[in-house]
């Protein structure tokens, strides 16, 4: 599925994500985003809590080639 919800850059750099994205992510106050830059564009992730994924502050898993060597697991 690929669809489309836009927001806009305020003076101070912020935006307000739309309601639509905070409910396909289930986003909460606190939760953590991750962005994903690559020749394709720029992917938004929420981020998984310490209890859910014990794994994601180690960093020296955390490079571009790791991401895709396990993005299919």
């Amino acid at each position: 599925m690929r669809r489309s919800v836009y927001a806009t850059l305020g003076v101070d750099h912020r935006i307000t994500l739309p309601r639509a994205l905070r409910e396909y992510l289930r986003l909460q106050p606190g939760d953590s985003l991750r962005f994903v830059i690559d020749d394709e564009g720029v992917s938004l992730e929420r981020v998984p809590h310490m209890d859910q994924d014990c794994f994601s502050t180690f960093t020296e898993w955390a490079s571009a080639d790791d991401d895709e060597a396990y993005a299919n697991l």
